[in-house]
């Protein structure tokens, strides 16, 4: 159990304790009080995991306002028709849709986000009313992450996608792909 948690932190250890917890339920003729000795330090282990991913969370979220204050004054000043954006935050569309908010309440143009962690990306877009009919969300998003095999959905003003087990190359592609999709419809 120690070699398995050992130098794991936030949901990779997260990952590991649950998987373990599911090992150690599965064996019957186990000591009692070694179970319970066992399960303990998973919960603990738990504990510093969730404690480890919301402070990352918090870091995540400043550098997403960072992000929106700062790109979002230089979309005032520019003519961008829309705009297509790696912002690393981890995998939480939630952060991705708000930071999209916040930057078109600056300037309002279609906005397509991607984040890549540990092997994943999320894809958040939001389009304009005034481009619903030629960019609809939905479909920037579907064509952003079939590129790599993800899965998106949403409705035309907003939507998201998730891709797994991908990498550098496929994010590039990616991004390559939504600001295709955008260039060809806007």
């Amino acid at each position: 159990m120690e070699a398995a948690l050992e130098g794991k932190t936030r949901s990779a250890l997260s990952t590991t304790v649950a998987d373990l917890l599911k090992e150690l339920d599965s064996l019957k003729n186990f000591p009692y009080c070694d179970k319970s000795r066992f399960r303990q330090a998973l919960a603990d282990a738990k504990k510093t995991a969730t404690a480890q991913m919301k402070e990352q969370e918090k870091e995540f979220k400043k550098i997403a306002a960072d992000f929106a204050k700062e790109t979002g004054a230089q979309l005032k000043e520019s003519d961008q028709k829309f705009l297509v954006a790696r912002l690393d935050i981890g995998s939480n569309c939630g952060v991705l849709k708000n930071t999209i908010k916040s930057m078109q309440k600056q300037k309002m143009i279609p906005i397509c986000l991607l984040s890549f962690c540990d092997g994943k990306v999320s894809v958040s877009a939001s389009s304009t009313k005034a481009a619903l009919g030629t960019l609809p969300a939905n479909k920037w998003v579907s064509t952003t992450v079939s590129s790599v095999n993800g899965k998106g959905g949403g409705k035309p003003d907003a939507a998201q996608g998730v891709c797994t087990n991908v990498n550098e190359e496929n994010v590039q592609a990616m991004m390559d792909a939504a600001n295709e999709f955008a260039s060809q419809n806007i």
